[in-house]
């Protein structure tokens, strides 16, 4: 008679939750998995990614709070890297993204829309990145059963990129594609879950990005963000365009918030950071109102005032005007202006021109 043994099958959904314990199995027909670890070989993603198919990686805490997603397309040689938002709603879905190629990477602010290009990193750097356990050596523990399907359980190590020090990594194998589907490592108090699957271009409208300037985004999102504050349910106030022009400064930063209950609104006398000019912050006080904490009258009662981080000759003026409140600097010697003159010349942007 033939001896039967106890083998743990964990089942475990895409959360991480495991929802089934023991079982009987009889250890001469599951040939996968034995109860003493063995070591495989992990392929790296340039190995088990097809041609014309892109690899989507997510990254997330315990909880399951997306912080980063990636779209990798080893034989292209690019990846659509989007880092989440912490503030996130429908003004600003995204904190950053960031294309790599094997020429460099190019990045766009989802917080100020900037768009920039470097060669210091590129495509190799974040394969190596996100590939943690590919051309490793690691143990195979056994089988569990992930989102319906058999997986190889492994373990490995790695050394961390940012510290140096090595980082335990749990991973489940899909024997099929080759693809290491989830990972689960801790360093310190902080849980990392990677989740892999294989999805075609068309399926993602992200991909289409490796194909073209992030600066087309920047211009489109930048159009729906006036749009936003147009709708919004508080005065958004800006200089009318061609006055903006007759005074010599350009509009150089638009932020709304996420809702959007606030706006920061820059304008610069010319092409780099220090030749700000113009400060303009305003907060929806319907939703907002521990925010704006300066006296709340109309424009006609606000007092100019100095403002001592600023170089010596930049007032500034706060004053509600119906739910919003409104707060105006002029920086010293950048425009011959006072703040209560500003003021006094900004529009509702829809009719400031700048929807046009």
């Amino acid at each position: 008679m033939r001896k039967f043994r106890q083998r743990k099958i964990v089942i475990i959904s895409a959360a991480g939750c495991v929802v089934a314990g023991v079982a009987v199995a009889c250890a001469l027909m599951l040939g996968s998995g034995t109860a003493s670890a063995s070591e495989r070989l992990i392929q790296p993603m340039s190995a088990v990614v097809p041609s014309g198919q892109l690899l989507k990686i997510q990254l997330s805490d315990s909880k399951g709070n997306l912080g980063s997603m990636y779209l990798v397309d080893p034989a292209a040689k690019t990846c659509v890297h989007l880092s989440a938002s912490p503030e996130g709603g429908k003004v600003r879905p995204f904190g950053a993204l960031y294309v790599y190629t094997a020429a460099g990477v190019s990045s766009l602010s989802g917080v100020t829309l900037e768009t920039r290009e470097t060669t210091v990193r590129n495509y190799s750097w974040i394969e190596a990145k996100l590939d943690w356990l590919g051309n490793q050596v690691v143990r195979e523990e056994g089988t569990a059963s992930l989102d319906g399907r058999e997986v190889i359980v492994v373990r490995g190590q790695v050394i961390s990129k940012e510290t140096g020090q090595p980082i335990e990594v749990k991973g489940y194998l899909d024997p099929v594609s080759g693809i290491v589907v989830r990972e689960e490592s801790r360093a310190g108090d902080e849980v990392t879950i990677v989740t892999r699957q294989l999805v075609s271009p068309a399926e993602e409208e992200l991909s289409a990005l490796a194909k073209r300037p992030l600066s087309e985004l920047a211009s489109k999102m930048r159009r729906a963000w006036f749009q936003a504050a147009a709708e919004a349910k508080f005065p958004v106030l800006v200089l009318p365009e061609q006055l903006a022009e007759k005074l010599g400064v350009r509009l150089a930063s638009f932020v709304p918030s996420g809702e959007p209950d606030y706006v920061s609104i820059d304008y610069w006398a010319g092409p780099e950071p220090q030749d700000l000019a113009i400060v303009i912050r305003i907060w929806d006080l319907d939703t907002r109102e521990e925010s704006f904490w300066k006296e709340r009258v109309p424009l006609e009662q606000a007092v100019e005032r100095s403002w001592r981080a600023r170089p010596e000759g930049s007032p500034e003026i706060a004053f509600q005007q119906d739910n919003a409140g409104v707060k105006v600097e002029v920086i010293g010697g950048k425009v011959e202006l006072s703040a209560e003159e500003v003021a006094r010349m900004l529009v509702p942007i829809k009719e400031s021109g700048l929807l046009q």
